[in-house]
């Protein structure tokens, strides 16, 4: 984990057309609440799209970007998805399907 980058998904972070990356410019993060008026919020711009090389915008499989942060942020990083360890559906080698 980074305090400086962001997941989101490829489709979010290229024209699935062309492949073109959209413009780092056109991306405003924000973090420490879901609130945008709250004072305790964290506004950043984005300095870099990285789009993960497996990325299939056909199939849409791989569907993975990172948004790199203009300034590190000090809001806690959020786990996508866990399960109990003693979970049937946690089996080693499982591929996720989707996550968002």
């Amino acid at each position: 984990m980074a305090a400086n980058v962001v997941l989101t998904a490829g489709h979010c972070a290229e024209d699935t057309e062309t492949g073109r990356l959209h413009d780092p410019s056109g991306y405003t993060v924000v973090t420490g609440n879901v609130d945008w008026t709250a004072p305790s919020r964290q506004v950043f711009g984005v300095s870099r799209v990285v789009v993960y090389p497996g990325f299939n915008r056909v199939y849409l499989t791989g569907d993975a970007a990172l948004l790199i942060l203009s300034a590190p942020t000090s809001a806690p990083a959020i786990s996508l998805a866990s399960y109990p360890s003693d979970s049937p559906i946690l089996e080693a080698g499982t591929e996720g399907v989707i996550a968002g």
